[in-house]
């Protein structure tokens, strides 16, 4: 019998105790079991280390620790130097996989002769669980479809090491959209395939680093437009990132409600050309005001 390939689990930690625990438990129960996990903690001030202790028994767990805080995707680009496996997979501390992950996306990328694989996913919060997408993810060369509506949550994917080697690292001057950034390069160049039932959940709660640094995101991303203009318009792509600009006035304005800048929310309403966020936006508002 074929021996399986080796996956190596890159897990990043901030401050995550909370939630440690769920996270790496929900990887050893793969019923994958040629794998190893890279866990690089950074610079944690909680009981992250302590947490890890009492699981690290498990010989398939490395700890590495950074000497100071640096940028997330620093953090990821650092813990990948360590992995040893044929293929990569990602785990944020406060997501959680299904038992059978590894094995099905395995069998698929294998299956498919293809380089990255991801899956739909599940979204929970403190009120329900909910699917991502209801609708079919795309598959392929997905690069269009990445800009339109990007599918992808890093929780999700597995992709071949060699991808790193071939074409480039995470750009570690992002903090938010570094993931966005990187499947956007590769989906140019690489087929990838997916998996169409939910393998992970993403968990959302008041410690998310997209919550704390709004805008941050809305900032990076419109650094990103701004850096690509050149090569979105000479690959045709420009057309297509409409969707990104919107989302990104969403999140600006969202940014203006948290911190009570209501002159120029009012100044920027406009710019929203969707009436349904537009709504979604006063009530934002009217609830921020109110409570």
């Amino acid at each position: 019998m074929k021996k399986k390939s080796k996956v190596s689990v890159i897990i990043n930690c901030l401050n995550g105790e909370k939630f440690l625990d769920q996270a790496i438990k929900s990887v050893l129960k793969q019923d994958y079991t040629n794998l190893e996990i890279i866990f690089w903690d950074n610079h944690s001030s909680d009981k992250s280390i302590e947490q890890l202790k009492k699981i690290k028994i498990n010989r398939k767990i490395k700890l590495y620790k950074s000497s100071k805080t640096i940028k997330l995707y620093n953090a990821r680009n650092s813990a990948i130097k360590h992995a040893t496996g044929k293929y990569i997979a990602f785990l944020d501390v406060d997501d959680t996989w299904e038992k059978k992950k590894i094995s099905l996306q395995v069998d698929k990328i294998e299956k498919d002769n293809s380089d990255l694989i991801y899956s739909n996913h599940w979204i929970l919060n403190r009120y329900n669980k909910s699917l991502f997408s209801i609708k079919k993810l795309p598959q392929g060369y997905i690069a269009r479809e990445i800009l339109l509506n990007y599918p992808i949550s890093i929780s999700t994917v597995l992709l071949k090491k060699r991808l790193f080697k071939k074409y480039g690292k995470f750009n570690d001057k992002y903090e938010i959209i570094g993931d966005f950034d990187f499947f956007f390069r590769l989906s140019k160049k690489i087929k990838i395939s997916v998996i169409q039932k939910p393998l992970a959940t993403y968990r959302i709660h008041s410690l998310n680093t997209s919550s704390i640094k709004l805008k941050l995101r809305f900032t990076e991303m419109t650094d990103w437009l701004q850096k690509n203009y050149k090569s979105l318009k000479q690959e045709n792509y420009l057309s297509y990132c409409g969707n990104i600009k919107q989302r990104n006035k969403y999140l600006e304005l969202s940014y203006y409600i948290k911190n009570e800048n209501y002159k120029i929310f009012f100044i920027n309403i406009n710019s929203v050309n969707s009436l349904f966020s537009k709504l979604k936006l006063i009530i934002k508002l009217i609830l921020k005001i109110i409570l």
